[in-house]
């Protein structure tokens, strides 16, 4: 693990308490840093709902990591403020999250008011036409033995 600098080594010594498992450490950081996190992802364009949802997800990972991967405090190497790596970490999860949205799309749900629109499902079938029947007859016929 490359060495940190002095003035950052006080941010590597508490996420390094975090992943030895000290949950009170990361409460700490977590009461440090959580409001500014929220005001950067907010400023950025995330709600407030957003924003919760998304930190809650990175603390959660930042000290346990997903059974797929480590956890992402693995990856702090003290070369700058715990807070200036969590932004970019924090601002790329929003910006996921902006892309994931904008390729959803809402399906019209079905409505009883007759006015509300067109609702395919709930379209009559067309009425079957003597011709279809006779046709299947013909076909029928046409593949059974002829001995029958």
């Amino acid at each position: 693990m490359p060495t940190a600098t002095k003035s950052y080594q006080e941010d590597l010594q508490l996420v390094r308490a975090c992943m030895n498992g000290q949950e009170e450490v990361l409460r700490d950081l977590q009461g440090r840093l959580h409001k500014r996190l929220m005001g950067q992802l907010i400023s950025r364009g995330g709600t407030e709902t957003e924003a919760g949802d998304l930190l809650a997800d990175l603390w959660a990972e930042c000290a346990v990591g997903r059974p797929d991967k480590p956890p992402l405090f693995e990856k702090y190497h003290g070369k700058c403020g715990l807070y200036t790596w969590l932004v970019p970490v924090a601002t790329h999860r929003l910006v996921d999250l902006k892309r994931r949205q904008k390729f959803q799309g809402d399906l019209p749900g079905s409505s009883e008011d007759p006015g509300a629109g067109p609702d395919f499902d709930r379209l009559p079938a067309r009425e079957q036409r003597r011709d279809d029947d006779a046709l299947k007859e013909l076909m029928r016929r046409s593949l059974l033995p002829t001995d029958q």
